[in-house]
């Protein structure tokens, strides 16, 4: 701005107040070439004729050099920081130079050998695409911070948005997630794009084919959607949803979010005050549109697919083998079942908010799922057989002892402990 601005003056003074160009040297404290280049081209731009000299990094150009082209072979979370370099040079070859020196180098190298690269700008149509990605939260739980998971969605044309909160990001809470969006919007898109998350990938076959995983097949199955994985890297293939993901947490979550539990229960008010702010949030212009995110929304769910008849089970099975106590152990726990099925082969269906066993095709147990670590999780009325025949047992029993019963019946206990009462 300041070289533009004396151009201007130079001319200025030779055209309006007749100047030689001696004379405006002179005023100007430049040199008579100066003036004579900006009086014939204002517009000139200087040109460098003679190689950059780096006096200072001149002995050791050659070591940062490779250093930078090796890391183009290295994970972009694992390369060389301008000031990683710095530290290696002083602590290795003994450099003396400052860290500034360093800094301005390699931003210059990097911006001539790794040119930053061009989008297209993108358009879609009513229906067409849905983009899904993970993203983690802090939350307040009994006064301390907590990390829990926050699944988030974004319709590609209208733009509407949905993001809920969970304990974790298995595959019974990825499928949940996936549910609950679909019926939020009302409807099935053609595709949904992912990320190669592990609940979906089971491995990879080629650049663009994937092996998915049979609980992801089956749910994908019942919908009838296309599945879109990102290249590997490639966050921004599903952009849509890497902003929602930072959206989400600056204006939902801020202050952080006071919660009770950090269990499905627990988070339900919170997930709930989510639902309305995906809402409330469709007040607002679709971007580079006079319409309203929710108008655009409401056109887009006339060209979504109609969700299938029922409702598919979102479960996590593992085959598992009864106890002698019957019990069945899942994720450290242990969840109870009518004794009479004990030693048998039983399936459990892990849900995000219940633990079911299913035994002979039926269900025989169903318990709220608990997120701790080795806690036993225990009915009494799955043990009454066994405490008819064996009541001497009832004193130091778990399952009576978790019962919670009214106090009259510890009359009961009382009784059975001393019989002459």
């Amino acid at each position: 701005m300041l070289v533009m601005a004396q151009r201007e003056y130079i001319r200025y003074l030779r055209f309006h107040e007749g100047l030689s160009i001696r004379a405006i040297a002179k005023r100007l404290g430049c040199h008579r070439a100066t003036v004579k280049r900006y009086l014939e081209d204002p517009l000139h731009e200087y040109t460098r004729k003679a190689p950059v000299v780096y006096p200072v990094l001149g002995p050791v150009r050659h070591i940062i050099d490779q250093w930078l082209e090796t890391d183009l072979a290295q994970p972009p979370k694992q390369r060389h920081s301008a000031r990683r370099i710095h530290q290696r040079l002083k602590d290795e070859y003994g450099f003396q130079g400052g860290e500034t020196t360093v800094r301005d180098y390699v931003h210059k190298w990097r911006r001539e050998h790794q040119p930053k690269e061009v989008y297209l700008p993108l358009a879609f149509s009513p229906g067409e695409s849905l983009q899904v990605d993970w993203g983690e939260i802090k939350v307040r739980c009994k006064s301390r911070e907590t990390t829990l998971y926050l699944f988030c969605a974004r319709l590609a044309y209208s733009t509407a948005i949905f993001v809920r909160v969970y304990p974790h990001a298995r595959m019974e809470a990825f499928l949940d997630g996936l549910q609950r969006v679909l019926e939020f919007f009302g409807g099935v898109p053609r595709e949904i794009v992912f990320d190669n998350l592990r609940t979906a990938v089971k491995r990879f076959i080629s650049r663009y084919e994937r092996e998915e995983t049979e609980d992801f097949l089956a749910f994908r199955t019942f919908y009838a959607f296309e599945a879109r994985f990102c290249n590997i890297r490639k966050g921004n293939e599903k952009g849509l949803v890497e902003n929602l993901v930072g959206y989400a947490r600056r204006n939902f979550l801020v202050p952080l979010p006071e919660v009770e539990t950090t269990d499905p229960q627990g988070l339900e008010s919170l997930n709930n005050r989510l639902a309305q702010a995906c809402l409330v949030a469709r007040r607002q212009l679709r971007n580079g549109d006079q319409r309203t995110v929710a108008a655009c929304c409401e056109e887009e769910r006339h060209h979504l697919a109609p969700l299938p008849v029922g409702h598919y089970d979102c479960a996590r099975r593992v085959t598992c083998k009864i106890d002698s106590s019957a019990r069945v152990r899942f994720d450290t726990n242990w969840y109870s079942v009518p004794c009479s099925y004990s030693y048998q082969t039983a399936e459990i269906k892990a849900y995000v908010d219940r633990v079911e066993v299913v035994c002979q095709g039926k269900v025989i147990a169903s318990h709220v799922r608990c997120y701790g670590r080795s806690q036993q999780i225990l009915e009494l009325s799955h043990y009454l057989e066994v405490l008819l025949r064996k009541p001497g047992g009832l004193q130091h029993s778990r399952p009576w002892q978790q019962s919670n019963l009214p106090d009259a019946f510890c009359t009961l206990k009382v009784g059975q402990l001393r019989p002459e009462l």
